[in-house]
């Protein structure tokens, strides 16, 4: 079953905890705002004709999985979902003979404000986010795992007299604020950190999932509500 599944993939370090010391900022030169969301599996929606065609659903609340935390069952797949503020990971399970196909060129991802955007996943170069992405073929009866990540949320940030070049990326929703005697955050305080991320409290984000069997394309869009968050000053 695929609730028993242990998926392998790159989002198990995104399980972490941060510290729970808090601190007050004006007492160190080095500290950061963090905050936590609490999110829900909101909805699924699929095209009507698939409806009729495969209509029993299931959804859950992947309580007993360390990793996911959410669950979504019909006739076609099961899909357990992974759901923080950094990223969007999840494990599928075919259940049909027939081999399943996510067509990554029309899938998305849509934020909190209601902005689509392209998405890539595991594999593709962060060079290359912009190109063509084949579909990812899952066999009939078989299993994968993979991540969603939105291309204008990775970019290439130039060296400095302080760091190295790299490829970074944003989260999907707000929850970082770093302060140093360099580096002031965007946010004065804990207080304005929090009112900004709690504005994100009752918004949806969504995962729209095309998934080819035989001939046809179905769009799968799966939300998930922001429930609460909570935040925190930490010393980096």
């Amino acid at each position: 079953m695929i609730k028993q599944a242990i998926g392998c993939f790159i989002i198990l370090a995104l399980c972490g905890c941060w510290e729970d010391q808090y601190v007050n900022e004006s007492s160190s030169s080095s500290y950061y705002f963090n905050a936590q969301y609490y999110l829900s599996f909101d909805k699924v929606e699929r095209p009507k004709s698939f409806n009729d065609r495969y209509s029993q659903i299931k959804t859950d609340t992947a309580i007993n999985n360390q990793k996911y935390n959410f669950y979504f069952e019909d006739s076609i797949f099961q899909i357990l979902w992974l759901v923080t503020s950094t990223a969007i990971g999840f494990y599928i399970n075919n259940k049909t003979d027939h081999s399943l196909k996510i067509m990554w060129d029309d899938a998305a991802f849509v934020d909190q404000n209601g902005t689509t955007h392209r998405v890539m996943h595991t594999g593709v170069k962060y060079s290359q986010k912009d190109q063509a992405q084949p579909p990812s073929v899952i066999v009939r009866k078989g299993n994968f795992s993979d991540i969603v990540q939105p291309t204008d949320y990775v970019y290439f940030k130039e060296a400095t007299e302080f760091s190295s070049a790299s490829w970074e990326e944003n989260p999907l929703l707000e929850n970082f604020d770093y302060h140093s005697e360099l580096t002031k955050g965007k946010y004065p305080t804990l207080e304005a950190f929090t009112i900004a991320v709690k504005a994100n409290v009752g918004k949806t984000i969504q995962v729209l999932l095309p998934v080819r069997i035989e001939e046809t394309t179905n769009d799968y869009i799966f939300s998930f509500k922001v429930d609460s968050v909570s935040t925190k000053t930490n010393t980096k």
